[in-house]
């Protein structure tokens, strides 16, 4: 029996944004109808890639998956576990930034925002706990849930020209965000915040500062914890910018017999 294969690499990195981690699984040898899942770990933290809950059929073997939620400057570890068996894990691939500015971008990693943390990461948790006073008994009957919901949090920060503007673009449409904590850039020794985070913003405010030597925004952006949307569908490798620098056009991929998604999870950057 062929061995399945699966690798992680680093693509379309560049000097003004972190690459994406594109996650390759060829399910050669796997048993029709099986059950294959794909997740990572990294930093002490594990999370399941979108796209990543696959099961197996005879018309296909390869799965590319772009995972957003891969962290900076830390080695990160795939694997993939067929039902029923033991994971495999593909070598490490870190998603190296060599700058020292943290990360704010969408889910989908393409609009990406530089700036500098000023806040202490303040975090404000309400137990799920509701009091009930009742007239004649000195303390209250305590409803007690069965979990404390996720926390909300302020994010304190600085950028400059270009990220300003884009900032403010990635803000204009409520959505879901990806907030990456560079652990290279970050001062503090062991420094506890995740690094990485999906966040809703629920409040913005930005004021200009007094520094003179280039024109810097202070922003104080309230969030709140989101998950992963969607996960049971992939994240686009490409786009149809990508599919154009190739001087390709959509009635080539008619013709090779692609769905849209067979044809968005090929990594046409590279072609």
């Amino acid at each position: 029996m062929v061995r399945p294969n699966l690798t992680a690499r680093i693509v379309s990195a560049s000097d003004t944004q972190p690459g994406t981690v594109h996650v390759t699984l060829d399910t050669t040898g796997i048993p029709t109808g099986s059950r294959v899942t794909v997740d990572a770990t990294a930093a002490g933290h594990a999370w399941p890639v979108r796209g990543g809950a696959i099961t197996v059929t005879p018309t296909r073997q390869t799965y590319s998956l772009a995972d957003a939620l891969a962290p900076l400057n830390v080695p990160i570890v795939y694997r993939y576990t067929v039902e029923g068996a033991y994971p495999t894990t593909a070598p490490p691939v870190t998603r190296a930034w060599p700058h020292p500015d943290h990360i704010l971008t969408d889910i989908y990693n393409r609009t990406n925002v530089r700036f500098r943390l000023l806040g202490d990461d303040p975090r404000d948790t309400t137990p799920a706990v509701t009091a009930h006073t009742i007239p004649g008994r000195y303390t209250p009957v305590a409803v007690l849930g069965k979990t404390t919901p996720a926390y909300t949090g302020e994010l304190t920060i600085t950028t400059t020209q270009p990220h300003t503007q884009t900032l403010r673009d990635l803000l204009k449409t409520p959505a879901i965000l990806v907030l990456h904590h560079n652990a290279a850039a970050c001062s503090v020794p062991g420094c506890d915040i995740e690094p990485v985070k999906l966040i809703i913003p629920s409040s913005i405010k930005e004021v200009r500062t007094a520094h003179t030597r280039a024109a810097t925004r202070q922003w104080t952006i309230s969030y709140i914890l989101a998950d992963q949307p969607d996960l049971q569908r992939a994240i686009p490798a490409s786009t149809w910018g990508d599919l154009a620098k190739r001087n390709l056009k959509w009635k080539t991929v008619r013709l090779i017999g692609w769905t849209w998604g067979e044809f968005s999870q090929q990594i046409w950057q590279e072609k």
